[in-house]
């Protein structure tokens, strides 16, 4: 009984946290890719709590103090996207926060 309390509160904690887990397409990578072929978004166009797609991961700000960035919580990182700043998990690219950075 004691194991189905702790469970359903570690359930209930990440839904409420909206970290729940990575999309329904982290399972299958190629699926997700063909659903985004012809979908070109915009940096701006991410919000707080969706999915950064992979494609958008690569540009790791290493000096977050320098670029004016909050340290990363842990299991997250800075990445750069056009003039924003996602705080994603590396992982599954759920994004925790979004700076615009200045020029």
């Amino acid at each position: 009984m004691l194991n189905l309390i702790l469970a359903f509160s570690l359930i209930s904690n990440l839904a409420v946290m909206g970290e729940a887990g990575p999309p329904a397409s982290y399972d299958e990578p190629e699926a997700a890719r063909d659903d985004m072929a012809g979908e070109d978004r915009a940096a701006s166009d991410f919000e707080r709590g969706e999915y950064l797609p992979i494609q958008y991961r690569g540009d790791q700000v290493k000096n977050w103090k320098k670029a004016g960035l909050r340290k990363p919580d842990t299991g997250f990182e800075w990445v750069k996207v056009a003039q924003f700043a996602f705080l994603i998990n590396p992982t599954s690219g759920f994004i925790r926060d979004i700076v615009e950075l200045e020029d």
